[in-house]
């Protein structure tokens, strides 16, 4: 600044200087020169003011709020702060974060530590390789109100390197938007039934290849059947460069219940590399509520007969599957209101059980829990102890998501399907209520 004055004061006195030597009439060239690079230096600038992290974010803030010019912002914003962002980088990341207001705009503020120590874990977990550029972020929520007031906030990201201007972050726009652009690819292929290309797309597991399959023709269903918005009605729950979230709304569950909305994720693993995290809820399948030994029916779990509980005798069940190992006051207690607990062990299943035991030489009751735990017996789809995680999988593909534990209902009431599994075989099946 200092530079300039003085550069300025020397030309208005060599224009004095001139003014006291020259006529008006005499040497008009060199006036209008002196004259010209006088009102240069008047007009010119300094340079552009920087812009600080808060003041970054308000003017994306406002734009998305006034559904301003989006053009007009990006100029607005001093050259080295867009960092490696151009105009249709910059446009597009506009309009993803807009996805994620949903209502008004009533105010911006600064994550605390604490919110953004844990964003940040979570970030450095999942793409561990960029650990240092996460370190230079500055978290901001941009809060809304909906309908009916409800309040949400949605959470933006400037770059703010210590002794540096707070930047736009070019590395981290353009993977907010890989990462927008694969889920597009996504929801067309769900849209649009290709199994094929939504397979290719889920391929970033260690599932294998026919469990993938199965996977997608079960989404493609689930969208087309159970889901009652569109795609771009989905709405964004947070864009980072670990991952992106949408919410569904409008869903109808496998087993038939209505929930307002569902959650998914598609997380960045590597360098062009994503994960999608769809999960479906998993339902017992009725077949498998049927309980085989031998290939041949021995009872169905959680059923009614003639208005009241079934009734399992002991007698009918040790006919075919042999006494119990052990049957005394240890595994039959009765409880205050007189019935009697019943957890007995044969050779090929676990069962508990409440009803009446005579002198434990034999018993009748309603089955609670039942495990098999030997190849003999068998659920109804023909699941068994023994078999491999992928046979498992070929019936509830999502099963892994669950932790092997698959719901439903039956007469008697909610029921709960459970695999015990190591290495990969199925090592007993239980089914309890």
């Amino acid at each position: 600044m200092h530079r300039w004055i003085r550069k300025l004061l020397i030309t208005v006195m060599i224009v004095s200087m001139i003014l006291t030597t020259v006529s008006c009439s005499s040497d008009t060239g060199l006036f209008g020169m002196l004259s010209s690079e006088l009102r240069g230096n008047g007009q010119r600038q300094p340079s552009a003011r920087n812009l600080t992290a808060h003041q970054l974010v308000q003017k994306m803030a406002d734009t998305i709020r006034n559904r301003s010019d989006v053009a007009a912002t990006f100029s607005s914003i001093p050259e080295k702060q867009r960092g490696s962002v151009s105009l249709d980088l910059f446009q597009q990341y506009i309009a993803l974060l807009t996805r994620g207001v949903a209502g008004s705009i009533v105010s911006f503020s600064p994550m605390t530590e604490d919110e953004f120590s844990e964003i940040q874990a979570i970030m450095n977990e999942r793409v561990p390789g960029q650990k240092d550029q996460i370190e230079t972020l500055n978290g901001f929520w941009i809060h809304t109100k909906g309908v009916g007031q409800s309040e949400g906030r949605f959470a933006v990201f400037v770059e703010a390197k210590e002794g540096e201007v707070a930047t736009l972050a070019g590395w981290w726009v353009e993977q907010l938007i890989a990462l927008q652009q694969f889920s597009v690819l996504y929801f067309d292929a769900l849209s649009g039934g290709d199994q094929e290309a939504l397979a290719a797309l889920l391929k970033e597991t260690d599932l294998p290849e026919s469990i993938i399959d199965i996977r997608a023709a079960r989404l493609i269903d689930f969208y087309r059947n159970n889901i009652n918005s569109r795609p771009d009605e989905f709405r964004l729950t947070h864009a980072r460069i670990d991952s992106i979230g949408f919410e569904e709304f409008g869903i109808i569950n496998p087993d038939r219940s209505q929930s307002v909305s569902r959650s998914i994720e598609i997380l960045q693993t590597g360098s062009g590399l994503y994960q999608v995290q769809d999960v479906l809820p998993e339902k017992i399948q009725i077949s498998d509520l049927q309980i085989l030994y031998d290939d041949k029916l021995l009872m169905t779990f959680g059923q009614i007969q003639d208005g009241e509980d079934a009734q399992i005798r002991s007698g009918e069940l040790e006919s075919i599957i042999g006494e119990s190992l052990l049957h005394d006051n240890s595994v039959c207690t009765t409880a205050p209101n007189g019935v009697q607990r019943i957890n007995l062990q044969y050779r090929s299943l676990r069962l508990k059980a409440e009803g009446t035991c005579f002198r434990h030489s034999r018993w009748s009751g309603t089955i609670t829990e039942i495990e098999l735990v030997s190849t003999k017996c068998s659920t109804g789809s023909g699941l068994r102890p023994g078999d491999s995680l992928e046979r498992l999988l070929e019936q509830y593909p999502f099963a892994l998501e669950s932790n092997l534990i698959m719901s439903g209902e039956t007469p008697l009431g909610r029921v709960q399907l459970r695999f015990k599994v190591e290495d990969d075989v199925i090592q007993s099946i239980v089914l309890s209520h």
